[in-house]
C-alpha cells in the first residue's frame, strides 16, 4: 500500500460515523492502570478556586453528552484511609475553551475567555466519601453527579471543569487523587481483548507506541519476541462492535480458529515485516500520519493476524486489539487551584514546568 493510498483511506475512516460508547476515561490507557502520581487538587483546601482543562481529542472523537464526573483516590503514593469530608456551597460548571492545557494561564478569568460555562452543581455541600488502603488500583467513587447533561462538542475547542467552593481556606486536607504527569506529548493507546495461541506455546502481544501517535508523526505496532518468522498483517477500522454483518467480537473458533477472535473490521488492512531480533522474531509495521492537525482526536481500532497452519484449522492466529487515539503532540491536561475562592490567579500543582491532572472517568455517551 503506498502512503498516498493509505492517506486517502485515513481520510475516507475519518469521516465516517464512529458511533458512541459508553463512558470514557481520560486518559485512555490508566482505565484499569495506577497513574504515575497524584493530585492534591481540587480537594486539598476546604475552600477556594480550581479549574481543570483536558484537550478536546483526548475526551471525545466529535461529541460527548457527560451525565457524571467521576475520580478516583490515589493509592500508589499515600496509602493510609481517609475519613469523608464535606465542602460547604460547592458549585461545579463544565465549559469548552479555546484555551489549550499547554497555553492554560495562572489568571482564571482567561482561561475562560471566549469560553461557554455551564453550571451543573450549584451551591451544594459536597462530601468526598470515606475511603480504605486499596491495595490495588482504586474504583472511581468521588462522583459529581449533573442533575443536567453536558453536551461537549470537539469542534468547540477543549474541556474545562471549575470548582468553586465560597470563602478563604482554614484547613488542608492530605485527600489525594490518582492523576498523571505525562512523560511524553503522546497520543493515546488502549488494549483490550486476549490473543490466541500457536502451538509452539507463544502468544501474540501486540502494543502501539503512543509517543509518534500525533499528526506528523505515525502508527507503530508491533509484535515480538516470535519463536518463528510467521506471514503477519495488521488491519484497521474504526469499529469494534461490527463489521460486514458480523457482531464483534467474533470467536474464530467457530470456523477453526479454536482460541482466536477478531475485535475489529479489516477495512485497511497491511503487511508486517518480520525480522529477526536477539529473542527471536518481531514483526511491525509502520504507518505515516499526515502532518495536519485535524487529525488530532482521530480514532482507530487495530489488530494482527499471523498465518500458521500448524496451530488450527484455520490455520491463523491473531492478537489482542488496540484502540488508538491521536493527540495533538501536547499535553492532555493540567489543573490549576487557589485556596481563596475570590483570588484572581492560582498556582499550578506540579510547578509550571509539569503538566497533567487527576484521572477522570465521564460516564454518559460518548464517541
Amino acid at each position: 500500500m503506498t502512503r498516498s493510498t493509505f492517506y486517502l483511506l485515513l481520510t475516507i475512516l475519518a469521516l465516517a460515523p464512529t458511533g458512541f460508547a459508553q463512558n470514557r476515561v481520560v486518559p485512555s490507557h490508566l482505565a484499569t492502570v495506577e497513574g504515575n502520581n497524584y493530585f492534591d487538587f481540587p480537594f486539598v483546601y476546604d475552600k477556594g478556586h480550581f479549574q481543570q482543562i483536558w484537550e478536546g481529542p483526548a475526551v471525545c472523537g466529535s461529541t460527548a453528552v457527560i451525565m457524571q464526573v467521576s475520580f478516583r483516590r490515589d493509592t500508589d503514593y499515600r496509602k493510609q484511609s481517609y475519613v469523608a469530608k464535606t465542602f460547604a456551597n460547592t458549585t461545579v460548571s463544565l465549559g469548552s475553551t479555546p484555551v489549550s492545557p499547554a497555553k492554560m494561564s495562572t489568571t482564571f478569568a482567561i482561561n475562560l475567555v471566549g469560553a461557554t460555562m455551564t453550571t451543573l452543581v450549584n451551591g451544594v455541600n459536597f462530601t468526598l466519601p470515606a475511603q480504605t488502603q486499596y491495595t490495588s488500583v482504586a474504583p472511581f467513587n468521588v462522583h459529581y453527579p449533573l442533575t443536567t447533561p453536558f453536551i461537549f462538542q470537539r469542534s468547540s475547542g477543549n474541556l474545562i471543569m471549575e470548582w468553586i467552593v465560597p470563602g478563604n481556606a482554614n484547613s488542608k486536607s492530605v485527600y489525594t487523587l490518582d492523576g498523571e504527569i505525562p512523560t511524553k506529548n503522546t497520543g493515546y493507546v488502549r488494549s483490550f481483548g486476549t490473543f490466541g495461541k500457536f502451538k509452539s506455546g507463544e502468544t501474540p502481544t501486540l502494543v502501539c507506541d503512543p509517543s509518534t501517535l500525533i499528526p506528523g508523526g505515525s502508527i507503530d505496532l508491533s509484535v515480538s519476541p516470535l519463536k518463528s518468522a510467521y506471514p503477519a498483517a495488521a488491519f484497521f477500522d474504526t469499529s469494534n462492535t461490527t463489521y460486514a454483518g458480523l457482531s464483534l467480537p467474533f470467536d474464530l473458533g467457530t470456523i477453526g480458529g479454536q482460541g482466536s477472535f477478531l475485535y475489529t473490521g479489516r477495512t485497511i488492512e497491511v503487511p508486517m515485516a518480520v525480522t529477526t531480533t536477539t529473542q527471536g522474531y518481531r514483526a511491525n509495521v509502520k504507518l505515516p500520519l499526515p502532518n495536519n492537525s485535524s487529525y488530532a482526536g482521530f480514532k482507530l481500532f487495530g489488530q494482527s493476524w499471523f498465518a500458521d497452519k500448524n496451530s488450527n484449522n484455520l490455520g491463523v492466529v491473531t492478537s489482542n486489539a488496540v484502540e488508538l487515539v491521536a493527540g495533538t503532540g501536547t499535553p492532555y491536561t493540567r489543573i490549576l487551584g487557589q485556596q481563596s475562592s475570590t483570588a484572581t490567579t492560582g498556582f499550578f500543582e506540579k510547578g509550571n514546568s509539569r503538566f497533567g491532572g487527576p484521572v477522570v472517568l465521564f460516564t454518559g455517551s460518548i464517541n
